[in-house]
Protein backbone atom coordinates (compact mmCIF):
# COMPACT_ATOMS: atom_id res chain seq x y z
CA UNK A 1 0.00 0.00 0.00
CA UNK A 2 1.50 3.23 -1.37
CA UNK A 3 0.54 6.28 0.41
CA UNK A 4 1.51 8.32 -2.41
CA UNK A 5 3.26 10.94 -0.19
CA UNK A 6 6.53 12.46 -1.98
CA UNK A 7 9.48 14.43 -0.51
CA UNK A 8 10.33 17.34 -2.00
CA UNK A 9 14.37 17.36 -3.36
CA UNK A 10 16.42 20.04 -2.01
CA UNK A 11 17.20 23.01 -3.44
CA UNK A 12 21.17 22.12 -3.69
CA UNK A 13 20.44 18.80 -4.95
CA UNK A 14 18.39 20.62 -7.79
CA UNK A 15 20.69 22.76 -8.38
CA UNK A 16 23.96 21.03 -8.84
CA UNK A 17 21.91 19.18 -11.53
CA UNK A 18 20.96 21.77 -13.44
CA UNK A 19 24.90 22.58 -13.19
CA UNK A 20 25.81 19.46 -14.94
CA UNK A 21 23.53 19.67 -17.40
CA UNK A 22 24.28 20.85 -21.10
CA UNK A 23 20.42 21.15 -22.06
CA UNK A 24 19.17 24.63 -21.70
CA UNK A 25 15.36 23.71 -22.07
CA UNK A 26 16.59 20.81 -18.63
CA UNK A 27 18.38 23.62 -16.81
CA UNK A 28 15.71 26.35 -17.41
CA UNK A 29 13.06 23.80 -15.36
CA UNK A 30 15.27 23.23 -12.88
CA UNK A 31 16.39 26.52 -11.84
CA UNK A 32 12.30 27.14 -11.90
CA UNK A 33 12.13 24.14 -9.68
CA UNK A 34 15.35 25.51 -7.16
CA UNK A 35 13.39 28.96 -7.15
CA UNK A 36 10.00 27.14 -6.19
CA UNK A 37 11.57 25.19 -3.34
CA UNK A 38 13.31 28.47 -2.10
CA UNK A 39 9.94 30.14 -2.18
CA UNK A 40 8.09 27.76 -0.30
CA UNK A 41 10.69 27.45 2.07
CA UNK A 42 10.64 30.51 2.93
CA UNK A 43 6.90 30.30 3.31
CA UNK A 44 5.51 31.78 0.12
CA UNK A 45 2.78 31.07 -1.38
CA UNK A 46 3.95 30.27 -4.85
CA UNK A 47 2.37 29.18 -8.41
CA UNK A 48 4.43 28.14 -11.36
CA UNK A 49 4.11 29.45 -14.69
CA UNK A 50 0.92 31.73 -13.24
CA UNK A 51 -1.25 33.71 -14.75
CA UNK A 52 -0.63 36.68 -13.09
CA UNK A 53 0.38 38.61 -15.66
CA UNK A 54 -1.92 37.21 -18.59
CA UNK A 55 -1.70 36.60 -21.48
CA UNK A 56 1.28 36.27 -20.77
CA UNK A 57 2.95 34.19 -18.16
CA UNK A 58 5.71 34.68 -15.59
CA UNK A 59 8.14 31.72 -14.11
CA UNK A 60 6.99 32.23 -10.78
CA UNK A 61 4.21 34.27 -8.49
CA UNK A 62 5.32 34.29 -4.95
CA UNK A 63 2.95 35.95 -2.34
CA UNK A 64 4.12 36.98 1.50
CA UNK A 65 0.89 38.73 3.19
CA UNK A 66 -0.14 41.60 1.24
CA UNK A 67 3.49 41.17 -0.93
CA UNK A 68 3.59 40.08 -4.32
CA UNK A 69 6.68 39.05 -6.44
CA UNK A 70 6.79 37.89 -10.53
CA UNK A 71 10.05 35.92 -10.51
CA UNK A 72 11.38 35.47 -13.83
CA UNK A 73 14.49 33.05 -14.29
CA UNK A 74 17.94 33.21 -16.70
CA UNK A 75 20.48 30.91 -17.44
CA UNK A 76 22.20 31.52 -20.26
CA UNK A 77 26.04 32.20 -21.05
CA UNK A 78 25.37 36.10 -21.51
CA UNK A 79 24.55 38.21 -18.96
CA UNK A 80 20.71 39.72 -18.82
CA UNK A 81 20.15 43.18 -20.66
CA UNK A 82 17.62 45.36 -21.42
CA UNK A 83 15.05 43.12 -23.65
CA UNK A 84 14.83 40.87 -20.30
CA UNK A 85 14.71 44.24 -18.16
CA UNK A 86 11.97 45.03 -19.87
CA UNK A 87 10.31 42.16 -20.94
CA UNK A 88 9.49 41.59 -17.20
CA UNK A 89 8.13 45.21 -16.61
CA UNK A 90 5.64 44.31 -19.69
CA UNK A 91 4.36 41.57 -17.46
CA UNK A 92 5.00 43.86 -14.19
CA UNK A 93 2.24 46.23 -15.87
CA UNK A 94 -0.73 43.34 -16.29
CA UNK A 95 -0.42 42.29 -12.66
CA UNK A 96 -1.68 43.15 -9.49
CA UNK A 97 -0.51 46.87 -8.42
CA UNK A 98 2.21 46.84 -6.18
CA UNK A 99 3.92 43.74 -7.67
CA UNK A 100 8.00 44.04 -7.49
CA UNK A 101 9.82 42.12 -10.04
CA UNK A 102 12.60 39.34 -9.37
CA UNK A 103 15.24 38.72 -12.01
CA UNK A 104 17.19 35.92 -11.82
CA UNK A 105 20.27 35.40 -13.72
CA UNK A 106 22.66 32.71 -13.79
CA UNK A 107 24.83 34.65 -16.40
CA UNK A 108 24.96 37.74 -14.32
CA UNK A 109 23.62 41.03 -15.43
CA UNK A 110 25.15 43.84 -18.28
CA UNK A 111 25.92 47.08 -16.57
CA UNK A 112 23.44 48.93 -18.40
CA UNK A 113 20.55 46.45 -16.31
CA UNK A 114 21.89 47.76 -12.94
CA UNK A 115 22.09 51.14 -13.92
CA UNK A 116 19.08 51.07 -16.04
CA UNK A 117 16.98 49.69 -12.46
CA UNK A 118 18.51 52.60 -10.50
CA UNK A 119 16.95 54.81 -12.20
CA UNK A 120 13.29 53.19 -12.04
CA UNK A 121 12.90 53.00 -8.36
CA UNK A 122 9.28 53.85 -8.52
CA UNK A 123 8.79 50.62 -10.27
CA UNK A 124 11.22 48.34 -8.17
CA UNK A 125 12.49 45.40 -9.53
CA UNK A 126 15.38 42.89 -7.43
CA UNK A 127 18.03 41.42 -9.41
CA UNK A 128 19.23 38.36 -7.80
CA UNK A 129 22.52 36.88 -9.23
CA UNK A 130 24.56 33.96 -9.34
CA UNK A 131 26.38 33.96 -6.22
CA UNK A 132 23.28 35.10 -4.59
CA UNK A 133 21.40 32.13 -5.68
CA UNK A 134 24.19 29.76 -4.36
CA UNK A 135 24.46 31.07 -0.78
CA UNK A 136 20.39 30.67 -0.67
CA UNK A 137 20.92 27.55 -2.20
CA UNK A 138 23.40 26.07 0.58
CA UNK A 139 21.58 27.86 3.51
CA UNK A 140 23.59 31.21 3.68
CA UNK A 141 20.76 33.48 3.99
CA UNK A 142 17.32 34.20 4.25
CA UNK A 143 15.20 34.59 0.72
CA UNK A 144 12.94 36.89 3.35
CA UNK A 145 16.05 38.64 4.57
CA UNK A 146 17.86 39.04 1.31
CA UNK A 147 14.91 40.69 -0.87
CA UNK A 148 13.74 42.98 1.75
CA UNK A 149 17.10 44.10 2.16
CA UNK A 150 17.29 44.79 -1.86
CA UNK A 151 14.07 46.63 -1.66
CA UNK A 152 14.95 48.79 1.44
CA UNK A 153 18.05 50.26 -0.32
CA UNK A 154 16.61 50.54 -3.90
CA UNK A 155 13.54 52.64 -2.42
CA UNK A 156 15.84 54.63 0.36
CA UNK A 157 18.81 55.91 -1.96
CA UNK A 158 18.30 54.40 -5.18
CA UNK A 159 21.42 51.80 -4.86
CA UNK A 160 20.81 48.22 -6.24
CA UNK A 161 21.85 45.85 -4.37
CA UNK A 162 23.60 42.84 -6.98
CA UNK A 163 26.60 40.65 -5.44
CA UNK A 164 29.19 39.98 -7.65
CA UNK A 165 28.51 37.32 -10.17
CA UNK A 166 32.61 36.45 -10.77
CA UNK A 167 33.37 33.03 -11.03
CA UNK A 168 35.99 33.15 -8.24
CA UNK A 169 33.27 34.97 -5.51
CA UNK A 170 30.92 31.99 -6.75
CA UNK A 171 33.24 29.20 -5.90
CA UNK A 172 34.08 30.91 -1.94
CA UNK A 173 30.33 30.92 -1.70
CA UNK A 174 30.09 26.60 -2.19
CA UNK A 175 33.51 26.15 -0.24
CA UNK A 176 32.46 24.99 3.32
CA UNK A 177 28.95 24.00 1.92
CA UNK A 178 27.87 20.94 3.11
CA UNK A 179 24.79 18.20 3.02
CA UNK A 180 23.94 16.17 6.25
CA UNK A 181 21.57 13.65 5.40
CA UNK A 182 19.20 11.83 7.63
CA UNK A 183 20.18 9.63 10.89
CA UNK A 184 20.48 6.04 10.16
CA UNK A 185 20.06 3.05 12.49
CA UNK A 186 23.27 0.99 11.91
CA UNK A 187 23.29 -2.45 13.83
CA UNK A 188 26.62 -4.41 15.05
CA UNK A 189 26.84 -6.73 11.84
CA UNK A 190 26.16 -3.36 9.75
CA UNK A 191 22.62 -4.06 8.54
CA UNK A 192 20.90 -0.07 8.29
CA UNK A 193 17.27 -0.81 9.81
CA UNK A 194 14.91 2.03 9.35
CA UNK A 195 13.05 2.01 12.87
CA UNK A 196 13.47 0.33 16.14
CA UNK A 197 10.82 -1.60 17.86
CA UNK A 198 10.74 -1.38 22.17
CA UNK A 199 7.97 -2.37 24.64
CA UNK A 200 6.02 0.43 25.04
CA UNK A 201 2.40 1.52 25.07
CA UNK A 202 0.20 4.01 24.54
CA UNK A 203 2.33 6.47 26.61
CA UNK A 204 3.15 10.27 25.96
CA UNK A 205 7.18 9.59 25.60
CA UNK A 206 8.50 11.09 22.27
CA UNK A 207 12.00 10.34 21.85
CA UNK A 208 13.89 12.67 19.85
CA UNK A 209 17.72 13.29 19.15
CA UNK A 210 17.40 16.95 19.44
CA UNK A 211 15.14 19.63 21.06
CA UNK A 212 15.25 23.26 19.97
CA UNK A 213 14.39 25.76 22.73
CA UNK A 214 12.71 28.52 21.88
CA UNK A 215 13.70 30.54 25.01
CA UNK A 216 17.64 30.17 24.80
CA UNK A 217 17.45 33.84 24.18
CA UNK A 218 15.83 35.03 26.93
CA UNK A 219 18.59 34.41 29.61
CA UNK A 220 16.39 32.06 31.95
CA UNK A 221 12.97 33.86 31.42
CA UNK A 222 10.56 32.11 28.56
CA UNK A 223 9.03 34.46 25.83
CA UNK A 224 7.08 31.81 23.64
CA UNK A 225 4.28 31.51 22.30
CA UNK A 226 2.24 28.05 22.34
CA UNK A 227 -0.74 27.25 19.42
CA UNK A 228 -2.68 23.66 18.46
CA UNK A 229 -4.79 22.81 16.17
CA UNK A 230 -6.79 20.11 14.49
CA UNK A 231 -7.09 19.70 11.42
CA UNK A 232 -10.69 18.91 9.62
CA UNK A 233 -10.03 16.04 6.92
CA UNK A 234 -10.63 12.38 9.05
CA UNK A 235 -9.63 10.37 5.70
CA UNK A 236 -7.12 7.78 5.65
CA UNK A 237 -4.51 10.76 3.28
CA UNK A 238 -4.70 13.11 6.60
CA UNK A 239 -1.32 12.29 7.85
CA UNK A 240 0.11 12.00 3.91
CA UNK A 241 -1.12 16.01 3.28
CA UNK A 242 -0.18 17.39 6.92
CA UNK A 243 3.62 15.20 5.99
CA UNK A 244 3.65 16.94 2.42
CA UNK A 245 3.06 20.38 3.71
CA UNK A 246 5.65 20.22 6.74
CA UNK A 247 8.29 19.02 3.80
CA UNK A 248 7.17 21.59 1.55
CA UNK A 249 7.72 24.72 4.32
CA UNK A 250 10.93 22.87 5.44
CA UNK A 251 9.85 22.24 8.56
CA UNK A 252 10.41 18.61 8.29
CA UNK A 253 13.69 18.39 7.99
CA UNK A 254 16.29 15.24 8.35
CA UNK A 255 16.60 15.25 11.86
CA UNK A 256 13.03 14.67 12.50
CA UNK A 257 12.27 11.69 15.08
CA UNK A 258 8.95 10.01 15.07
CA UNK A 259 7.29 7.24 17.20
CA UNK A 260 4.46 5.06 16.65
CA UNK A 261 2.63 3.81 19.55
CA UNK A 262 0.49 0.48 20.24
CA UNK A 263 -0.41 -1.32 23.23
CA UNK A 264 2.18 -3.21 24.32
CA UNK A 265 4.95 -2.13 21.07
CA UNK A 266 6.35 1.12 20.17
CA UNK A 267 7.87 1.73 16.90
CA UNK A 268 10.42 4.51 16.61
CA UNK A 269 13.58 6.45 13.95
CA UNK A 270 14.54 9.18 12.21
CA UNK A 271 13.99 11.69 9.57
CA UNK A 272 11.29 12.20 6.72
CA UNK A 273 12.06 9.29 4.77
CA UNK A 274 11.62 6.75 7.31
CA UNK A 275 8.67 8.26 8.99
CA UNK A 276 6.82 7.64 5.45
CA UNK A 277 8.45 4.23 5.06
CA UNK A 278 6.93 3.45 8.33
CA UNK A 279 3.21 4.89 7.23
CA UNK A 280 3.49 2.40 4.08
CA UNK A 281 5.03 -0.52 5.84
CA UNK A 282 2.26 -0.75 8.74
CA UNK A 283 1.62 -4.39 7.73
CA UNK A 284 5.20 -5.60 7.86
CA UNK A 285 5.42 -3.96 11.29
CA UNK A 286 2.36 -6.00 12.86
CA UNK A 287 4.07 -9.10 10.98
CA UNK A 288 7.65 -9.05 12.50
CA UNK A 289 5.56 -7.99 15.73
CA UNK A 290 3.27 -10.81 15.93
CA UNK A 291 1.19 -8.84 19.21
CA UNK A 292 -2.25 -8.35 20.35
CA UNK A 293 -3.20 -4.43 18.35
CA UNK A 294 -5.36 -2.52 19.77
CA UNK A 295 -7.43 -1.37 17.13
CA UNK A 296 -5.71 2.30 16.69
CA UNK A 297 -1.98 2.93 17.11
CA UNK A 298 -0.97 6.87 17.40
CA UNK A 299 1.64 8.54 15.61
CA UNK A 300 3.62 11.06 17.20
CA UNK A 301 6.35 13.42 15.48
CA UNK A 302 8.50 16.58 16.27
CA UNK A 303 11.28 18.99 14.54
CA UNK A 304 12.14 22.09 14.36
CA UNK A 305 10.31 25.00 13.23
CA UNK A 306 11.85 28.60 12.45
CA UNK A 307 14.59 29.71 13.89
CA UNK A 308 14.44 27.39 17.76
CA UNK A 309 10.35 26.80 17.09
CA UNK A 310 8.98 22.85 17.87
CA UNK A 311 6.39 21.39 15.90
CA UNK A 312 4.54 18.31 17.11
CA UNK A 313 2.16 16.05 14.66
CA UNK A 314 0.11 14.04 16.30
CA UNK A 315 -2.60 11.17 14.45
CA UNK A 316 -4.90 8.37 15.72
CA UNK A 317 -4.84 5.78 12.79
CA UNK A 318 -6.49 2.75 12.15
CA UNK A 319 -4.21 -0.48 12.71
CA UNK A 320 -5.87 -1.84 9.59
CA UNK A 321 -7.17 -1.15 6.15
CA UNK A 322 -8.13 1.31 4.51
CA UNK A 323 -5.85 3.77 7.45
CA UNK A 324 -8.54 5.87 8.42
CA UNK A 325 -7.25 8.78 10.21
CA UNK A 326 -9.89 9.90 13.37
CA UNK A 327 -8.03 13.28 14.76
CA UNK A 328 -5.13 14.28 13.73
CA UNK A 329 -3.53 17.80 15.74
CA UNK A 330 -0.54 19.83 14.61
CA UNK A 331 1.03 22.11 17.39
CA UNK A 332 3.68 24.60 17.13
CA UNK A 333 5.75 26.45 20.28
CA UNK A 334 7.52 29.37 18.63
CA UNK A 335 10.21 32.07 19.68
CA UNK A 336 8.20 35.23 21.01
CA UNK A 337 7.20 38.70 20.44
CA UNK A 338 7.71 39.70 17.74
CA UNK A 339 6.28 37.56 16.40
CA UNK A 340 5.37 36.96 12.32
CA UNK A 341 2.71 34.36 12.29
CA UNK A 342 2.33 34.68 8.00
CA UNK A 343 4.36 30.98 8.22
CA UNK A 344 2.10 29.83 11.17
CA UNK A 345 -1.16 31.03 9.39
CA UNK A 346 -0.04 29.67 5.67
CA UNK A 347 1.09 25.97 6.98
CA UNK A 348 -2.67 25.91 8.86
CA UNK A 349 -4.82 27.07 6.36
CA UNK A 350 -2.85 24.74 3.46
CA UNK A 351 -3.44 21.53 5.91
CA UNK A 352 -7.12 22.56 6.45
CA UNK A 353 -6.51 23.37 10.36
CA UNK A 354 -9.92 23.93 12.46
CA UNK A 355 -10.13 28.25 13.18
CA UNK A 356 -9.40 30.22 14.98
CA UNK A 357 -5.40 29.79 15.98
CA UNK A 358 -4.83 30.86 19.41
CA UNK A 359 -1.36 32.18 20.46
CA UNK A 360 -0.81 31.46 23.93
CA UNK A 361 1.44 33.12 25.66
CA UNK A 362 3.66 30.89 27.72
CA UNK A 363 4.60 31.63 31.44
CA UNK A 364 7.06 28.96 32.12
CA UNK A 365 10.18 27.48 29.99
CA UNK A 366 10.05 25.10 27.65
CA UNK A 367 12.33 22.69 28.01
CA UNK A 368 13.58 21.14 31.23
CA UNK A 369 16.73 19.88 31.50
CA UNK A 370 17.53 16.91 34.40
CA UNK A 371 21.31 15.97 34.69
CA UNK A 372 22.20 12.85 36.30
CA UNK A 373 23.94 13.03 39.52
CA UNK A 374 27.65 12.53 39.37
CA UNK A 375 27.57 9.50 41.90
CA UNK A 376 25.19 7.72 39.68
CA UNK A 377 26.65 6.89 36.57
CA UNK A 378 24.68 4.93 33.77
CA UNK A 379 26.62 3.19 31.45
CA UNK A 380 25.11 2.19 28.14
CA UNK A 381 24.19 -1.15 26.88
CA UNK A 382 24.38 -0.28 23.32
CA UNK A 383 22.39 -2.03 21.02
CA UNK A 384 22.94 0.06 17.59
CA UNK A 385 24.28 3.40 16.62
CA UNK A 386 22.63 6.40 15.26
CA UNK A 387 24.62 7.44 12.16
CA UNK A 388 24.21 10.81 9.78
CA UNK A 389 26.35 10.77 6.80
CA UNK A 390 27.16 14.46 6.11
CA UNK A 391 29.05 15.21 2.37
CA UNK A 392 30.78 18.10 1.37
CA UNK A 393 30.69 19.83 -2.12
CA UNK A 394 33.65 17.93 -3.82
CA UNK A 395 31.11 14.74 -3.18
CA UNK A 396 33.44 13.43 -0.68
CA UNK A 397 31.93 11.96 2.76
CA UNK A 398 32.14 10.93 6.28
CA UNK A 399 30.27 8.81 8.44
CA UNK A 400 29.32 10.22 12.39
CA UNK A 401 28.12 8.71 15.04
CA UNK A 402 25.42 11.32 16.54
CA UNK A 403 23.13 8.73 18.95
CA UNK A 404 23.01 5.11 19.91
CA UNK A 405 19.95 2.65 20.85
CA UNK A 406 20.94 1.47 24.38
CA UNK A 407 18.68 -0.76 26.76
CA UNK A 408 16.89 1.23 29.56
CA UNK A 409 19.57 1.68 32.15
CA UNK A 410 16.66 2.09 34.90
CA UNK A 411 14.18 -0.91 33.04
CA UNK A 412 14.93 -3.62 36.51
CA UNK A 413 14.42 -1.14 39.08
CA UNK A 414 11.56 -0.45 40.75
CA UNK A 415 8.72 1.76 39.82
CA UNK A 416 9.28 4.56 41.96
CA UNK A 417 12.95 4.24 41.15
CA UNK A 418 12.42 4.62 37.36
CA UNK A 419 10.04 7.83 38.25
CA UNK A 420 13.46 9.90 39.27
CA UNK A 421 15.41 12.16 36.65
CA UNK A 422 16.58 11.70 34.46
CA UNK A 423 14.26 8.67 33.25
CA UNK A 424 10.41 10.09 34.57
CA UNK A 425 7.41 8.02 34.29
CA UNK A 426 6.95 8.60 30.44
CA UNK A 427 9.87 6.26 29.75
CA UNK A 428 9.31 3.18 31.93
CA UNK A 429 7.75 0.62 29.74
CA UNK A 430 10.23 1.21 27.11
CA UNK A 431 13.48 -1.80 26.87
CA UNK A 432 15.26 0.49 24.51
CA UNK A 433 15.65 3.89 23.90
CA UNK A 434 17.40 5.92 21.71
CA UNK A 435 20.16 8.25 23.55
CA UNK A 436 22.12 11.62 21.39
CA UNK A 437 25.15 11.93 21.97
CA UNK A 438 27.06 15.07 23.20
CA UNK A 439 30.25 14.80 21.10
CA UNK A 440 29.79 12.69 17.83
CA UNK A 441 32.67 10.28 17.02
CA UNK A 442 33.43 8.72 12.83
CA UNK A 443 31.63 5.48 12.60
CA UNK A 444 34.25 2.66 12.95
CA UNK A 445 34.72 -0.44 14.44
CA UNK A 446 36.47 1.38 17.53
CA UNK A 447 34.88 -0.26 21.26
CA UNK A 448 33.68 2.83 23.40
CA UNK A 449 31.86 3.42 26.64
CA UNK A 450 28.49 5.30 26.71
CA UNK A 451 27.45 7.09 29.54
CA UNK A 452 24.44 8.99 30.24
CA UNK A 453 24.38 12.44 31.31
CA UNK A 454 21.33 14.13 31.28
CA UNK A 455 17.30 14.13 29.84
CA UNK A 456 16.17 17.60 28.20
CA UNK A 457 12.30 17.27 27.43
CA UNK A 458 9.25 19.26 27.08
CA UNK A 459 5.97 18.79 28.33
CA UNK A 460 3.48 21.25 26.76
CA UNK A 461 1.51 19.10 23.86
CA UNK A 462 0.11 15.56 24.52
CA UNK A 463 2.91 13.74 23.56
CA UNK A 464 6.44 14.88 25.95
CA UNK A 465 9.30 15.29 23.57
CA UNK A 466 12.70 14.06 25.43
CA UNK A 467 16.06 13.51 24.37
CA UNK A 468 18.93 11.62 26.48
CA UNK A 469 22.17 13.02 26.01
CA UNK A 470 25.74 10.65 26.55
CA UNK A 471 28.89 11.04 25.73
CA UNK A 472 31.63 8.64 25.04
CA UNK A 473 35.46 7.82 26.28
Amino acid sequence: MSTGVRLRRPAAELYAQAQRTDNPATRGRLLEDVLLRLFETAHFDVEKNAGAAAPRQTDLVARYGERVYLVEAKWTRRPAGIPELDALRTRLSRATRGAIGVLVSVGGFAASVVEDVGHHRRHPLLLLSAIELERLVHGGEGLRDLLRRKEDALALSGRVLVTSTDPTAAGDARRGAWRRGAPTIVEPSGRTVPWVRATGSFDVWLPALRLPDPDWRWAGHTGSVYTTAAVRDRGPGTVHRVVEELDRIGWLESHCSWALRQAGANWFGFGATGLIEALERWTDRYAAWAGAAHHTEELAATGQADGSGIWILEADIDAGRPRWVTSCELSAVLEGWPLDVEPLRRLMRVVGAEEPQVLRTLMSRVVTTDRLPRDEPAVLDVRARIVVRETVPDGSHEDWVVGVIARHPGLSQIAEEVDRPPWREWTRDNDVLPVALRSWHQHDTVDRTYTLLRSEWSELPRSIPDVLVADWD
